[in-house]
């Protein structure tokens, strides 16, 4: 008997959150990915030791949640597997478009946005805003993680910010600069930034790299 695979759009609900409040006094919006097997509530808490007098930090959550040990205890986010990739991709790009329009109507139009990835989320923070091209990106920061290769054509006039701990677990140093050095051959403005440390965000590296305007 021959098995037919079908799919069907339904409505999900999806979390975000938000550190610090909308105003129009917000000059700068982050915009965070977290990593795979973390919650957007425990995410957003790296970064309560900013200034965030003028700052709005925005954390969205995967979509698909899962038991991190057996079927009970931890519960983590995931933004995307390998399985049925292309339409797991695109329910996340539905997704994250509902999250920013909701989020800009309530502050100034010109507020200067920035984008981080953390481990997973680099991959989701660029597939978001390859997907939003036009979308003006003053700064992203690509931590711990890979760039899909169907992005970097869209990537070409933002700066990017890789950042990695010399003692992180996934990937090495040498590995890091080679990815790096394959990036600037690609045409991407990408520079490396280390700090001692694992696979985690590092405080002082995230104020230095999120405020760099006066």
């Amino acid at each position: 008997m021959e098995i037919i695979e079908q799919t069907i759009e339904i409505k999900k609900t999806g979390r975000y959150y938000m550190l610090g409040k909308s105003s129009n006094n917000i000059k700068h919006l982050v915009i965070a990915f977290h990593g795979y097997g973390q919650l957007g509530k425990y995410f957003v808490k790296n970064f309560e030791h900013l200034d965030l007098s003028r700052t709005l930090i925005l954390v969205p959550e995967g979509l698909s949640k899962f038991y991190l040990n057996g079927t009970n205890g931890r519960v983590g986010a995931s933004w995307m597997t390998k399985e049925d990739r292309l339409n797991e991709i695109e329910d996340q790009k539905n997704y994250l478009d509902t999250v920013m329009l909701t989020v800009l109507s309530k502050l100034n139009k010109n507020i200067n946005v920035q984008v981080l990835g953390f481990s997973q989320g680099t991959a989701t923070a660029c597939r978001w805003i390859s997907r939003n091209a036009n979308f003006p990106i003053s700064n992203l920061i690509l931590w711990a993680g890979s760039i899909p290769d169907e992005c970097i054509k869209d990537l070409m006039d933002v700066d990017i910010h890789y950042v990695l701990g010399d003692q992180d677990q996934y990937i090495t140093t040498k590995i890091a600069e080679q990815k790096i050095q394959g990036y600037k051959n690609k045409g991407l403005r990408i520079t490396l930034n280390s700090f001692s440390g694992k696979h985690h965000l590092d405080r002082t590296v995230l104020k230095n790299l999120i405020f760099p305007f006066k």
